[in-house]
């Protein structure tokens, strides 16, 4: 998803909760966006690439070749992280907030998925990934040596496949 369809629905959610919740709708609202904070490790870990913008474009052909069977691991977003933050609000209730937030994120995600058709294409738990994995899609290379492979208003693809040591994907009509 793109930063926008993270930050406005976390501004709105935390505008709507400050009156009811008061201060604690602030780490509510930076939570939904902060939880996908593992995605910035995601395209390094993949591609060996640390720019900004190459981050984009890794993300841009990943959400556009769902239909390609990838199956994306997202770590903070899964179940495993939901029990980790309800153990740190019995230290620091603050993450009761987080907590929510997460929750709120996990919602909005899936919500996404089902719009878009692919529900299943990210995994709910590091178990289901660990299981699922076996003979899918799981980086970017593997999505674009895809003969489905879908490309279309990529700017420079070729030049980020060659980058990121993948086959430069050929143009189809």
């Amino acid at each position: 998803m793109s930063p926008s369809l993270h930050i406005v629905p976390a501004a709105a959610s935390a505008a709507v909760l400050y009156p009811v919740d008061g201060e604690a709708a602030i780490p509510f609202g930076l939570s939904v966006i902060l939880i996908d904070l593992d995605r910035l490790i995601s395209c390094p870990w993949d591609t060996g690439d640390w720019t900004l913008r190459g981050f984009f474009v890794y993300h841009r052909i990943l959400l556009r070749n769902l239909h390609t069977g990838f199956l994306g691991l997202s770590a903070f977003p899964t179940v495993e992280f939901n029990p980790l933050c309800l153990l740190l609000t019995l230290w620091q209730p603050l993450f009761c907030a987080v907590l929510a937030g997460c929750l709120f994120h996990h919602l909005f995600d899936l919500i996404n998925l089902v719009r878009m058709g692919h529900p299943f294409c990210k995994p709910f738990t590091v178990t289901d990934y660990v299981l699922r994995r076996k003979g899918r899609l799981v980086s970017v290379r593997d999505v674009l040596s895809h003969p489905a492979v879908d490309l279309e208003g990529i700017p420079d693809i070729a030049e980020w496949a060659a980058r990121w040591e993948a086959a430069a994907p050929e143009r189809r009509p």
